[in-house]
């Protein structure tokens, strides 16, 4: 019976460290992501008042559109193998984009 309780109590300290451990990572994560989305949106939107004055073309917005949609901004080769990113401005496709915007205000 000794037995049976301190393997049960094993079980449960392991599944709660690793449902914490998840639960941190969810929460690193999505800080993160939310970051980056944010970064993107204000990017598009600096791109659609770009393209509206004529200052680039649709091909140009559309390879913007195509290169900065979510499944490209968040390929793993962009992260750390803990998948983090140290600074979230420094993103390639990030920076790449808004220093195109800047450049043409």
């Amino acid at each position: 019976l000794k037995r049976k309780h301190a393997k049960q109590g094993y079980l449960d300290g392991l599944s709660r460290a690793k449902e914490e451990s998840l639960q941190e990572g969810f929460d690193e994560g999505y800080r993160i992501g939310a970051t980056l989305g944010a970064m993107v949106g204000e990017v598009l939107m600096s791109l659609t008042i770009l393209l509206n004055a004529s200052k680039i073309d649709k091909n140009t917005y559309d390879t913007a559109v195509d290169e900065l949609n979510i499944k490209t901004v968040l390929q793993t080769n962009h992260f750390d193998s803990k998948l983090n990113i140290a600074d979230e401005s420094q993103h390639p496709i990030i920076k790449k984009w808004s220093g195109i915007c800047e450049d043409l205000k």
